[in-house]
């Protein structure tokens, strides 16, 4: 099992938080410890406009990412991508984003490896957009496995945080919740892929509540002259919050079968390149599997996404010789979802294969690596969803493989919109806004942005360690 420590720097307003993530990088370059430090560009910007040359210093020997530009100073990711569609909302966190990368990477010297969502502020336009930077890891993400296994959403890896150490700073005995809660952590991972994340915001460790519920609660958004500094803890609570970390990190140290790394350890390890090939046996094998449920495929040794599969299926369709002979193997294309809702009712009946087979064409010239895949196909006078076109292509081939020769006729089988990850949702709710940030405006309710996330979900698939 893995363990990687994470850590969320954002108060860039209250000078004291300086010392506590001078204290934590510290704290952790003691042990020999390279703790993985997620900067928003402002605190990055704070730091050097304070001449904390200590701080930066300190920084060095552990691993750098990235927290968004400005975090939660509106607008916020959700807000101002939940009237965006997939073009227009890339190209929208690429003109906000790309200075702050740039910023964190000129300060700190370092090249952010990940991007972890500020609060529940986040978009799959987002993760899109920081892999277009060279930023491939989305750390702390909402579309992950429950028990802790890489992932690949929207072309990127993603993983679950873990515990916040802050969490357990008020309680009489610290020490003893940490490890409770690691070892209840442990047994629900995965004992050969789970990744635990231990994770802490620096600031919290000197201040009483979070910087941004001071300033931006409730999409509040005033004058930077008018920001307040977030109150402090008694010196003596944040030196026995250092002391029981001192205590856990220790006893994690002595832990066996602990796999200590960094995100860049981590997609060494789970890479997100794909085959460029795969097998006839390997799309049949998928296309029994997807008629059973629409979602991620397992094939043991690799996995594919249900947009692989769908993409697989149209290149085998295409592949056949006149003769209706089906290709040995086919070209692997790695589309996302659909950015536009597809149709929601589609008629029953059959679909002649000469009409179907010109509409695959025009389909297949719209999948491409990362990039959304159309939201329908038209053929015969009906519109499918890529629901309806994966579950008619899977069933379709099974009786084409068995009988050896090209159907006349495909019956239309009807499919979900987008796959349903029923563990996941009933874990933490990831496509639920309403509510979740006290920094949202009260009425938010980003409807938009859960729905292009769901979308999404025909792109999400488990990594496997190579």
């Amino acid at each position: 099992m893995y363990i990687l420590w994470s850590f969320d720097t954002e108060d860039y307003i209250t000078p004291e938080a300086d010392d506590a993530l001078l204290s934590w990088a510290r704290l952790l370059s003691r042990r020999d410890v390279r703790g993985s430090f997620c900067l928003v560009a402002e605190k990055a910007r704070a730091l050097r406009r304070r001449d904390r040359t200590d701080v930066l210093f300190a920084l060095r020997p552990h691993e750098i990412g990235y927290h968004s530009n400005w975090h939660s100073r509106p607008p916020v990711f959700s807000v101002y991508l939940d009237a965006c569609g997939w073009e227009d909302g890339l190209a929208a966190v690429l003109e906000r984003e790309e200075a702050g990368v740039a910023d964190v990477e000129a300060i700190t010297g370092k090249r952010p490896v990940c991007d972890v969502p500020p609060g529940k502020s986040w978009a799959p336009q987002v993760i899109a957009a920081m892999k277009e930077m060279g930023i491939p890891i989305s750390a702390g993400a909402y579309v992950c496995d429950p028990h802790r296994i890489p992932t690949s959403y929207c072309g990127a890896l993603t993983l679950r945080y873990g515990m916040a150490m802050e969490t357990f700073i008020d309680l009489e005995n610290p020490l003893r919740a940490a490890q409770e809660r690691f070892v209840a952590m442990a047994e629900t991972a995965d004992s050969d892929h789970g990744v635990i994340v231990p994770f802490s915001h620096p600031a919290m460790a000197v201040t009483k509540v979070f910087w941004d519920a001071v300033n931006f609660a409730e999409g509040r958004n005033p004058a930077p002259e008018a920001w307040l500094p977030a109150p402090l803890r008694p010196a003596e609570q944040t030196d026995f919050f250092f002391n029981y970390v001192e205590e856990f990190l220790d006893w994690l140290l002595r832990e066996p079968g602990l796999e200590w790394i960094n995100y860049e350890d981590l997609l060494a390890r789970y890479p997100l390149g794909r085959p460029v090939e795969v097998t006839l046996d390997t799309v049949l094998d998928a296309s029994d599997r997807i008629l059973r449920r629409l979602g991620p495929v397992d094939l043991g040794e690799d996995t594919l996404s249900a947009a692989e599969v769908l993409a697989a299926l149209v290149e085998t369709y295409l592949g056949a010789d006149p003769q209706g002979k089906l290709p040995v193997r086919v070209t692997l294309t790695s589309p996302l979802g659909p950015a536009v809702a597809p149709p929601e009712e589609t008629a029953a009946g059959e679909l002649a294969m000469h009409d179907l087979l010109p509409a695959l064409r025009v389909f297949a010239a719209g999948l491409a690596h990362d990039r959304p895949m159309p939201h329908e196909l038209v053929v015969g006078g009906c519109r499918l969803s890529p629901g309806d076109l994966v579950n008619t292509l899977a069933e379709g081939l099974s009786g084409w493989a068995a009988r050896g020769h090209i159907p006349e006729r495909l019956p239309l089988r009807r499919g979900p919109p987008y796959p349903s990850l029923p563990e996941m949702e009933a874990a933490w709710k990831p496509f639920q806004v309403k509510g979740t940030w006290p920094i949202f405006p009260p009425d938010f309710e980003g409807r938009n942005v859960a729905e292009m996330g769901r979308r999404m979900l025909w792109s999400y698939r488990l990594l496997k360690r190579r």
